[in-house]
């Protein structure tokens, strides 16, 4: 369908409602985060699986960042089909980033509970945060285009 057929309007190619998605559950990750660092004691343990079994809380928290990680992962995979910068380069930054706070998680949780490592996971959390409103700004002014086919020579249509 063309432009010009549905009155002009762009076809979207599904990145704003999993931009949304994303910034949904990086907000649910820093309220579980929050009520973990603040009501949650954590012994010191090398084994995560075990904490993980004490700890519904915990579990919970690795399980949004599981899905922090997959929906980033589609938002790159959506934007990067449009081949617009504009798009592709600050989904791949809260990938980025989410990839970097999941990490520096799970050193807090195995490692001692090192200062650094919560003040590295809220960082790479507002890079994530604020790259994934960026996707969403210029989603929103720009219009995220339809995602362009591979080249072939096109046939002749009868």
């Amino acid at each position: 369908m063309s432009a010009k057929a549905d009155g002009g309007r762009r076809p979207r190619s599904g990145i704003v409602p999993w931009a949304w998605a994303l910034l949904l559950l990086l907000l649910l990750q820093n309220v579980v985060g929050t009520y973990l660092n603040l009501f949650v004691v954590l012994p010191p343990s090398n084994d995560l699986a075990s904490l993980l079994a004490l700890y519904s809380v915990l579990a919970a928290h690795v399980a949004v960042g599981f899905l922090i990680l997959a929906t980033a992962s589609i938002v790159v995979f959506l934007s990067a089909r449009t081949r617009r910068v504009t798009f592709w380069s600050p989904a791949v930054a809260a990938l980025a980033f989410s990839l970097l706070a999941f990490s520096s998680g799970v050193e807090f949780t195995i490692g001692g509970q090192v200062d650094f490592y919560s003040f590295l996971m809220e960082m790479m959390f507002l890079g994530a945060v604020g790259s994934d409103v960026v996707v969403l700004y210029f989603a929103s002014r720009l219009g995220a285009p339809e995602p362009r086919a591979a080249s072939s020579p096109r046939l002749a249509e009868d």
